[in-house]
């Protein structure tokens, strides 16, 4: 347990040190790389949702026609022997 706590205090003072060093050395060009890239992802991440959006709208259509197309599946269920014009349907044609 110590150990860990030891890790992860001595991996964030490297990480500060890191950090000061790079802003010293190199200025703000690493930052501005960063935050382009941050910058990229969050647009992507913005289109990627618009996309997911666009896709509920049509989920709720397609649930939508399903549940019609059961019911007159099931309609039709409940009458047989007729099909939509009232005469015999082609399973009794076969065994005629």
């Amino acid at each position: 347990m110590f150990r860990a706590i030891f890790r992860i205090i001595t991996l964030t003072v490297f990480s500060i040190i890191l950090i000061i060093a790079l802003a010293v050395w190199k200025g703000g060009e690493p930052f501005k790389w960063a935050g382009k890239r941050i910058e990229y992802i969050g647009r992507t991440m913005v289109e990627f949702g618009d996309i997911v959006d666009e896709l509920m709208g049509k989920k709720e259509r397609v649930e939508k026609t399903y549940k019609e197309l059961k019911e007159i599946i099931k309609a039709k269920e409940k009458r047989p022997g007729k099909d939509e014009e009232g005469g015999a349907t082609d399973k009794d044609r076969r065994s005629q």
